[in-house]
């Protein structure tokens, strides 16, 4: 008898895809430090929520690569993911509410809607 096939990715094509989303998440706001430092500069609060989000981004990838050699249920994972989720969704808000921002907040909030989806 046949074994019926999985839908979707593999564990192991998940956290590959994983690591892809937290790597293009970090890189999306390692560039807005990088190319605007006057305006880190102008806010403290600003740069520290930058610098956090960066940090959850890298973490996020390590724990996905840590998820293709030990596929597994990892809450922590799962638990960060979600952090960066709603983070990203009320930085959305934020930005929505002072009008700013443009699409660069949308963009971190779709790639940690992904990680959370993945993770």
């Amino acid at each position: 008898m046949s074994r019926p096939q999985r839908i979707g990715p593999s564990t192991r094509a998940r956290g590959y895809l994983l690591v892809l989303v937290a790597l293009l998440g970090a890189a999306d706001v390692a560039e807005l430090m990088a190319t605007d430092p006057g305006l880190m500069a102008a806010s403290p609060t600003r740069a520290l929520g930058s610098w956090l989000g960066l940090a959850l981004f890298v973490a996020l990838a390590g724990l996905g690569a840590r998820s293709v050699s030990r596929p597994g249920r990892s809450v922590l994972r799962r638990g960060l993911a979600a952090v960066l989720a709603a983070s990203s969704l009320v930085l959305v808000a934020i930005h929505l509410a002072a009008h700013v921002g443009g699409l660069r907040p949308a963009s971190v909030a779709l790639l940690a809607l992904l990680g959370l989806i993945l993770a």
